[in-house]
């Protein structure tokens, strides 16, 4: 039978579907089911987008514009704000975070830089000091996506920003911004 192991001591449980369950009394907290498949059931995770699906809005020119998700189709330990549209670290620890926007130029010389920024700080935290840039094409729609892992301190906050250099229409209804904790 299959079990716990600690100091030569097995113990073990009577839910046949897990090799392993931890409960804290009331919630699942660590499952390893009996395909040695290991589930975290309250890891922090997010999903936002936007429930505007038919008013685009316009970027400011030459600034940060912040991604408003206002909306979330997951959000495990409520660690998202649909109303600040930031995700706020619980616990310290490795995160993956992923963010999707559509925009519209108003003529094709432009560019737009998606970015996610930690604690109110578009400096960016890759190895190099330049941000993601996404250049407009032979068509004035252009989308840009991107995906950062980042080392959070418990109560760091990130949101999903993006510059552009010229006024663009945003459209919130083909956006969003993800992430959950990884490690």
């Amino acid at each position: 039978m299959a079990g716990l192991n600690i100091n030569s001591t097995t113990i073990t449980g009577y839910d046949t579907s897990y090799n392993l369950k931890i409960n804290n009394g009331s919630v699942d907290c660590l499952q390893v089911d009996t395909t040695d498949r290991t589930l975290l059931p309250n890891q922090p995770a997010f999903i936002a987008g936007s429930n505007n699906t038919t008013n685009p809005t316009n970027f400011t020119a030459n600034t940060w514009n912040i991604i408003p998700c206002n909306v979330t189709s997951l959000n495990v330990g409520l660690c998202y704000n649909t109303s600040t549209y930031k995700f706020t670290a619980p616990v310290t620890g490795t995160y993956i975070f992923i963010g999707c926007l559509y925009i519209q130029s108003v003529d094709n010389s432009y560019y737009l830089y998606p970015l996610f920024s930690v604690n109110s700080s578009s400096a960016t935290r890759h190895p190099t000091t330049t941000a993601y840039r996404v250049r407009g094409r032979d068509t004035s729609y252009d989308d840009g996506q991107i995906q950062e892992v980042y080392s959070l301190v418990a109560g760091d906050f990130v949101q999903f920003l993006c510059y552009t250099i010229n006024v663009s229409t945003y459209y919130p209804q083909y956006s969003y911004f993800a992430g959950c904790l990884i490690g």
